[in-house]
């Protein structure tokens, strides 16, 4: 009878842990999901004009833009130099623009760059990224500002490449 107990309260042991364990395994993973979630989609792969001339280093640009190829996010293609057509206009569907924004310095606010995204139906057609003078280079923050041109919202992780707050942000993404 003994051996009995014990092989049911084994085995009653085994289901519990099964269960736990794949309910733990869920929880996370739904956690994971979660934080990769993204509010809006691009039909196709945007383009990114730099409309800031040498204010902004082209490296700059190429590291952001690698950072999230890794991610499965991709650009058709980057233009490093002033182009007037696309520059000139206040949004091209389909683009991603530099540019630098005078009032961010004027608001008092801690605002580092700003990301302005025109949105129909969950689809985003075009994006602004405009920066305070002189956080051009900042590490990590094209970075961030791409991943909201991506769709992603901030999140309150620290280390998290889309945490709200620069100085609690990292090169995490999860």
């Amino acid at each position: 009878m003994k051996k009995r107990t014990m092989y049911l309260f084994c085995l009653s042991m085994i289901v519990i842990g099964f269960c736990v364990g794949y309910t733990f395994k869920n929880i996370s993973r739904n956690i994971s999901i979660d934080n990769l979630k993204k509010n809006s989609y691009w039909r196709s792969d945007p383009i990114i004009v730099n409309c800031m001339g040498g204010l902004i280093e082209e490296e700059t640009i190429k590291k952001a833009i690698h950072y999230w190829a890794k991610k499965n996010e991709h650009v058709l293609f980057y233009q490093y130099d002033y182009q007037k057509s696309v520059c000139d206009k206040n949004r091209i569907d389909g683009f991603i623009v530099l540019k630098v924004d005078e009032s961010l310095l004027a608001d008092g606010s801690n605002v580092l760059a700003r990301t302005k995204k025109y949105i129909v139906n969950d689809r985003i057609l075009s994006v602004e990224i405009s920066y305070k003078p002189g956080t051009y280079n900042y590490n990590l923050l094209l970075e961030h500002e791409l991943g909201h041109a991506f769709g992603y919202d901030h999140k309150k992780i620290p280390g998290h490449i889309m945490h709200p707050h620069y100085d609690f942000m990292g090169s995490a993404f999860w």
